[in-house]
């Protein structure tokens, strides 16, 4: 049995917390280029342990170095979010608030969440006039055990009506969901895939094994960084 070989745009760290610190530098890199590009930095942000990991210590940079890039040029979206009531802790949009924008100097009028207290048709209405001729930079995913993404679920429909997909059968409560969809997410120039835990291992498999899943379709149209830890690779090894 040996090593699976990994894809070039592959980075392995050696354990979770690394992968967020990593992460975390190439946003800011990403961030600064984009703004001395075109005056802003359009980011698309994920839900999950790691991604809130990334978000405290950009929170924890916000408040070291103010002036580590400009704040105030930086545009925050959700790559998907659950139909819950406003402030629910498990909406994507609280986990943000909580881990790193509630004090951020990035301002609320630069925050743009899904409304699904509305209910789902009327959120799906209101993002796709947010979303409409945005140049997103990065978009930032994670990938659950099954090889989802977003709320992209192996399987299901992913009808796109103006850059986004109702998902009202989720696997995983609760039922109904919004997500960007494939082509939204993979209109941004870069896609940052963070996958960490042993219990991801079956689904990178499958991924290497070429398998079609969620997490696999989305690509950036200049580059698509994936970075793993070593719990998450362990028992990777060819057949």
């Amino acid at each position: 049995m040996s090593q699976v070989e990994l894809p070039s745009n592959w980075q392995i760290f050696e354990a979770s917390a690394v992968v967020a610190q990593h992460a975390c530098d190439k946003i800011m890199a990403l961030a600064n280029q984009a703004i001395s590009e075109k005056g802003r930095f359009d980011f698309v942000t994920a839900g999950g342990s790691t991604p809130n990991a990334i978000y405290a210590l950009l929170a924890k940079l916000e408040q070291q170095q103010p002036k580590a890039t400009k704040w105030r040029k930086w545009f925050i979206y959700v790559g998907d979010e659950r139909v819950l009531p406003a402030g629910d802790n498990e909406r994507n949009s609280q986990m943000l608030e909580s881990h790193w924008l509630e004090n951020s100097r990035i301002p609320k009028s630069n925050r743009f969440y899904m409304p699904t207290e509305l209910g789902l048709q009327a959120a799906a209405d209101f993002y796709r006039k947010v979303i409409a001729g945005v140049e997103f930079d990065l978009v930032l995913l994670g990938m659950g055990e099954d090889g989802h993404t977003a709320s992209l679920f192996p399987g299901h429909s992913s009808v796109s009506l103006g850059g986004v997909v109702c998902e009202t059968q989720s696997p995983k409560p609760p039922l109904e969901r919004l997500s960007l969809s494939y082509e939204t997410l993979s209109s941004a120039k870069t896609v940052m895939k963070i996958v960490t835990g042993r219990s991801k291992s079956e689904a990178l498999h499958a991924w290497l094994d070429d398998q079609d899943l969620p997490i696999t379709r989305v690509k950036g149209v200049t580059e698509t960084l994936v970075m793993v830890d070593q719990e998450a690779i362990a028992d990777l090894t060819d057949k």
